[in-house]
């Protein structure tokens, strides 16, 4: 009896691609998440530290007589 090895690559690449490119798209997924999360921390911390000034043109400036 012999064996027909023929299609073995096509067989095992199709078991290991699906798992493969899930990872790759989870991590790009992550990567992304990730840097708006910083991005937004950021912007919330920045927009504190305006609102908070004494001077800061969001906060309502006392009338001038």
């Amino acid at each position: 009896m012999w064996h027909d090895e023929r299609g073995t690559t096509a067989v095992e690449f199709a078991i290991v691609a699906p798992v493969f490119i899930a990872l790759l798209i989870g991590t790009f997924a992550l990567c992304i998440a990730l840097f708006l999360v910083g991005s937004l921390h950021y912007a919330v911390a920045i927009t504190l530290v305006r609102a908070c000034h004494p001077r800061s043109p969001m906060l309502p400036q006392p009338a001038v007589p």
